[in-house]
């Protein structure tokens, strides 16, 4: 669970819920609540009263031109415990199949049929299939084309003042694509 974020610290984490925490003293705080028999509680920390909060990541609102959607089964093996090298471990689940489906939001790029591989090495054949399909897409989304936009698209630009998706003032970074 390493490598989440720019954290070069240690994490504690809360073994319930899986929650991590920069603190030992928060972690503490946290598992006073957390390991009590009430899971139905839920602990939320309001902001100060009047105080706005705003949301800063303009790229995560963006739509991706294309989601992959993926599921696996599998089946759950119990493991001989005195064998493991980790005597705690007792199943492990083994994939048989997957499926996926790509979605894509692009008018012009044609739609893919679902997808599922069944057997043995369903992990190592799902991500060749991953890797191929992101060749493709990548030669898709570094393809270099002109913009299309409507006459009412030029007349929306035309007199727009403010960034529709940053609600930034637009000045000398006035662009089509949003990257000001």
């Amino acid at each position: 669970m390493g490598g989440m974020n720019k954290h070069n610290g240690a994490y504690y984490w809360c073994k319930r819920c899986l929650g991590h925490f920069e603190r030992e003293q928060t972690f503490l705080r946290h598992q006073q609540h957390c390991t009590t028999n009430d899971v139905s509680t839920t602990i939320m920390t309001m902001p100060p009263e009047g105080m706005t909060l705003k949301f800063k990541s303009v790229t995560n609102q963006q739509d991706m031109p294309f989601v992959v959607f993926a599921d696996f089964e599998c089946i759950v093996e119990r493991i001989d415990r005195q064998s493991s090298a980790h005597p705690h471990i007792y199943q492990q689940h083994r994939p048989i199949s997957v499926g996926w489906k790509l979605v894509s939001l692009l008018d012009d790029f044609p739609q893919e049929p679902y997808m599922e591989v069944s057997g043995d090495h369903v992990v190592h054949q799902f991500l060749l299939h991953m890797q191929q399909l992101q060749e493709r897409l990548m030669k898709e989304l570094t393809r270099n084309e002109r913009l299309k936009m409507t006459d009412e698209d030029v007349h929306q630009y035309n007199i727009a003042s403010v960034c529709h998706i940053s609600q930034r003032h637009l000045d000398a970074d006035k662009v089509r694509d949003h990257e000001h």
